[in-house]
């Protein structure tokens, strides 16, 4: 059984004072690695590449072994700033068309030797091409083979 965890990242009340989070927009998006999001059970790494319009993401998970392996993630983008997305050897991607946050589902297909991510384990080879004028929405859905936690928040994409 898959079971969700849905960190929040517009709530402030689920990161710690040691976790960071790095907004990215068309207008804002650093050089180099970036850690878009860093909590306590997961890291969000990105990359930037501008000529192309496309941000590269990897993802580590730092959950407890009693989690089980990382499974799959969800990003959201405000409006229609997805044209299209990747996913690693293993995975599959769908993109959403919702009103106003575009979805982007990663999962990761399940096999005899392996359920994801284990814990301590990282993934790159995410990547997502985006429309100019592209905003992240500040959400992550994450899910977990084991265990199950999460808070629901309104969206923030105008």
């Amino acid at each position: 059984m898959t079971n969700y965890c849905l960190l929040a990242v517009l709530s402030f009340g689920l990161l710690q004072a040691s976790d960071s989070v790095v907004f990215a927009t068309h207008q804002s998006c650093p050089q180099g690695t970036f850690r878009l999001i860093g909590h306590e059970e997961l890291e969000l790494l990105g990359r930037c590449d501008a000529s192309r319009q496309e941000l590269h993401l990897s993802i580590r998970n730092r959950a407890a072994a009693s989690a089980g392996p990382l499974q799959g993630f969800t990003l959201a983008f405000c409006r229609h700033s997805v044209v299209s997305v990747h996913a690693p050897d293993g995975w599959t991607a769908s993109l959403g068309t919702g009103e106003p946050q575009q979805t982007i589902d990663w999962s990761f297909k399940e096999s005899a030797t392996s359920r994801g991510i284990e814990p301590g384990g990282q993934v790159e080879g995410f990547v997502v091409t985006l429309a100019p004028g592209w905003v992240m929405s500040q959400f992550l859905m994450v899910h977990w083979a084991e265990t199950s936690s999460g808070q629901v928040v309104d969206h923030d994409c105008p």
